[in-house]
């Protein structure tokens, strides 16, 4: 098993979106499970690719609405078409 450089130097999760990410944008159903739906993407990613990337979520108010996205950056652009495709969400599995 190979170590990845960045996971070893805790370089992978990045804290402000660069410009040239891949970015996607999720809808949440329930502010109420964004944090758990983040912690679920973040660790599908760290065992499933290998490159950099950024996570946050993300509330926008209006007087109609309350909205909850989360946002997804990836440095490798065919990372993100992987996650689009790959990733499904399972809040049943166990992750620890």
């Amino acid at each position: 098993m190979e170590i990845n450089p960045l996971n070893a130097l805790d370089k992978r999760i990045v804290s402000t979106l660069p410009p040239h990410f891949e970015k996607i944008t999720i809808p949440i159903e329930s502010s109420w499970t964004a944090n758990d739906t983040v912690r679920r993407m973040k660790f599908w990613i760290l065992k499933n690719l290998d490159n950099r990337f950024f996570i946050s979520e993300v509330e926008s108010n209006t007087f109609s609405s309350s909205n909850t996205n989360v946002v997804v950056g990836f440095e490798d652009h065919s990372e993100a078409t992987y996650f689009s495709i790959a990733y499904q969400d399972k809040p049943t599995e166990e992750l620890f």
